[in-house]
Order: structure tokens, then sequence, then C-alpha cells
């Protein structure tokens, strides 16, 4: 799932208001430590995890995991939890990920799981450009839905689809999203000349992550999707490498 973060990643920067242009860098700097996002397929997921910013970089975790091993405790914050603290018994990959704000890109990777160093190169390929691009709202006349079509010139918010948002195990009613989207530029990647947009939480402005990443016009062709979310999976003794970036975050 290492597309997953750079994806994410890569489209990283909000905070302002939401009928402005803005990126996921800036969103990310407001972020809660803590916030987390699961998203994969029936069987394999990964959970992302803002960790911490400093003043140079951002830190996240992700692990990578069977469905039914990352919420064997529950899937409530408290219950992932306790898996991680745990050990996260059952993961199939654990790393840290540190992003230089400056440079928009992934300067250190380390396994929890194998206690090493990892070549960052395959986790920053997206990444530069997402967190560079400007977020553009998408018009309601834009928006898929669900029926009939507005008749021009008719701006209207009824049979917009959306994507289920799913907080600690829990579906929310009628989810408000802030939907943005941009033009991929011609840099030869396989999102080149695209259009990719991306379905963002359109009330708690410090949450980071999107719920739904799609490449397209389709939302089937969804390179990424959210199958839960929550805030405050915080660790303050997370044990980090004692080298920079990381030892930055450490406490003793």
């Amino acid at each position: 799932m290492r597309m997953f973060l750079c994806l994410v990643m890569s489209l990283s920067a909000f905070g302002a208001p939401v009928s402005h242009d803005v990126t996921l860098k800036q969103r990310m700097i407001e972020a809660d430590p803590g916030s987390y996002i699961v998203a994969g397929s029936s069987k394999i997921v990964t959970l992302l995890r803002f960790h911490a910013m400093t003043e140079t970089a951002f830190l996240f975790e992700e692990i990578t995991a069977p469905k039914e091993r990352l919420f064997a405790e529950g899937s409530s914050t408290a219950a992932l939890r306790k898996w991680i603290e745990g050990g996260a018994p059952g993961h199939t990959s654990r790393v840290l990920y540190t992003i230089d704000r400056e440079h928009d890109k992934v300067v250190d990777c380390y396994s929890l799981t194998r206690n090493i160093h990892l070549s960052c190169d395959a986790f920053a390929t997206l990444l530069p450009s997402l967190l560079r691009l400007r977020l553009i709202p998408v018009p309601l006349s834009e928006r898929i839905r669900t029926g009939a079509t507005v008749r021009p010139g008719k701006i209207s918010g009824a049979n917009l689809w959306t994507p289920p948002m799913i907080r600690e195990g829990r579906r929310v009613d009628d989810p408000h999203y802030d939907v943005r989207a941009v033009v991929w530029p011609k840099d030869g990647s396989e999102f080149a000349g695209k259009k990719v947009t991306l379905y963002l939480d359109g009330e708690d402005l410090r949450f980071p992550f999107p719920y739904l990443v799609v490449v397209g016009s389709s939302p089937l062709r969804a390179r990424l999707r959210a199958v839960d979310s929550g805030k405050g999976l915080l660790f303050p003794n997370l044990p980090l490498p004692r080298t920079p970036p990381f030892s930055a975050l450490c406490t003793d």
C-alpha cells in the first residue's frame, strides 16, 4: 500500500477556507496528531496515521495487515490502540515515514518490523507533485450524481453521489464532503494529464486525509477508498530510531 501514502501525501495541503484553492500540505499543518485512515481491499488493509509534525518534517506511521487482524480488537480508536500497543500482531508491514516540509519529499523510512532503515525511492514517486498541487473546489454542476442530471442553467445539491464516511466502524449519516480536483501535470507518470478528485471532510478541517481519491470520472476507478477513520490514535512512547529526523521527536 505504498501507493496509498504517495497519493495521500502528494495531495497533502489543506487548512484554508473551503471556498479557496488549497493544498494538502496546508491541511496537514493544521491537522490533529493521531488522525488516521484505513483503506484497502476486503482482505488486506493499510492504516495510515499522522504521528507528529516538527519544524522541518511530518511523521507518519503505516501498518498493513489482513483486515480481520487489524480489527481483531474492534474498530474503535481504543481497540486499534490496544492492537498496536500489543505489537500489531499479524501485520505484514509497519513503517515510519518522514516528509520534508520544505522540499515535499520523503527523506527517511524506517521499518518497525525489521528495525532497519529502508530506501525511500519506492515511496517518493508521486509524493512531491501532490504536496505542491493546488486543489480546486469541484462545482455542484460537475459533481457525480445518482439520478437524473440537472437541467442546463440549474445548480442543485440534489442527487449528489457521495462515498460512505466511516468513523470508528460507524457510518456517518449525510456526510459533508469538500470535493477538490486537480489536473495532474504532464510528467510522464500514469496520472499525467488526468483529472484527480479528492473527497475530503468538509466539516472537520483538522482531519487531513481524503476518504476517496478518484483518477478520471468514475468512482469505480478509485485509487484510494477509506473503510474506516478516526482521531486520537496517539503513541507518545513510539520506539523511534535515534537518527535525524526521527530523533527530533524522541522524548528521552
